[in-house]
């Protein structure tokens, strides 16, 4: 039986899929067929299913209730151990990714009955976000403005190259060096179609403010900071491309100690490249990496500012921060512009609203 995860329980899934070696997500084979064709699982179906579930999966489940999509409403599962989330009439293929094992084989191979499982992929998954935030926000238990930069920054990690901890992604472990899940320019055309779907407007909304590109849950925040509007906390910097290879002039190719750089954010009008550190850097090794980094950039005309942790420690350092990367931008900017970064960093409103970006994007410190 095909099963088709939703909403939390496939976002939790999809993470897991991520982070496991041999294991990889693929999208839906259609084979000439115009919609899905979703079962009707059992009892005995949902009991075999949550046997089968990976240890960080099966300790997340809700009471052992396991969230679905389904086709039609007469192929709604009857059973007390679903809770199911109805799809378009006509269910997406594209929609979905499979957990395959890395030679395209189900995930179970070893499985007589041919189960395989389905989670919903980079856009759906987007949309079940937005479900879920803007819910929170009817509620009152979360501000729109929050809610705006959860959704933003859970995009960046879908189009990103790292994956939070599928049981615990609020402070547990972080993976990094991993395959995006899609682009964000896939999921906003897949957004922009015409679809009946809660939360989607708030995912429209998300993919627009979005990145792809990043490497670090650090990195997520550091864009936000710098693009996102003064409303939502951000100083609307020009974007920068993120962790994009720098070649070097030829002129100085046989004086760089690098043939090249990626670094974080790159402002190639600006001549100004930014990267975080998030290491102590105490060792010979890495100070000799940040001399020589430094001195490549200075014979190509290139500023370089590094951030630390140290930079994210309160509100204080942050505006310090942003501060110091305004200044340099600011060098090919008109006039304007120095005075926009002098209005948002001395207003009470934005400092509240990057006091909330803060809040949702920043790790928890030990004794905070």
């Amino acid at each position: 039986m095909d099963f088709y995860l939703a909403r939390n329980d496939s976002l939790r899934m999809l993470r897991w899929a991520r982070r496991q070696k041999g294991v990889c997500l693929l999208a839906h084979s259609v084979a000439g067929e115009p919609g899905l064709k979703m079962g009707r699982p059992s009892r005995a179906d949902l009991l075999r299913l949550g046997e089968k579930f990976p240890r960080e999966m099966a300790g997340a489940l809700r009471g052992g209730r396991v969230c679905l999509h389904f086709g039609e409403r007469e192929g709604k599962s009857q059973s007390s151990l679903a809770r199911v989330t109805p799809s378009s009439a006509a269910p997406d293929p594209a929609a979905f990714l499979e957990v395959a094992l890395d030679d395209g084989a189900p995930l179970w191979s070893d499985d007589a009955l041919g189960d395989r499982i389905f989670v919903e992929g980079p856009a759906l998954s987007l949309v079940s976000c937005g479900l879920d935030l803007e819910r929170r926000v009817s509620s009152g238990s979360m501000k729109r403005a929050a809610a705006m930069v959860r959704a933003s920054a859970f995009a960046m990690e879908l189009a990103g190259t790292y994956c939070r901890d599928p049981a615990d992604p609020a402070s547990g472990e972080v993976l990094y060096g991993l395959d995006p899940v899609g682009e964000v320019s896939s999921m906003a055309g897949w957004l922009e179609k015409p679809r009946r779907l809660a939360g989607i407007d708030l995912a429209r909304m998300a993919c627009a403010r979005a990145a792809g590109g990043a490497a670090s849950p650090m990195e997520t925040f550091w864009y936000h900071a710098f693009c996102m509007p003064p409303r939502l906390g951000g100083m609307h910097f020009p974007r920068p491309r993120l962790n994009a290879r720098l070649e070097w002039p030829e002129a100085v190719r046989g004086s760089v100690c690098h043939e090249g750089m990626r670094p974080d954010f790159l402002w190639p009008a600006h001549a100004l490249a930014c990267e975080y550190d998030g290491s102590t850097h105490k060792e010979e090794d890495a100070f000799r990496e940040d001399r020589e980094r430094l001195r490549d950039c200075a014979l190509c005309e290139l500023s370089l500012l590094v951030l630390t942790a140290e930079d994210s420690r309160d509100l204080g350092a942050v505006k310090r921060a942003l501060g110091q990367v305004a200044a340099l931008l600011g060098k090919s900017e008109p006039a304007c512009f120095s005075r926009r970064v002098r209005n948002n960093l001395s207003s009470g409103d934005v400092d509240a609203a990057r006091k909330l970006l803060m809040e949702q994007l920043l790790p928890e410190r030990p004794g905070s």
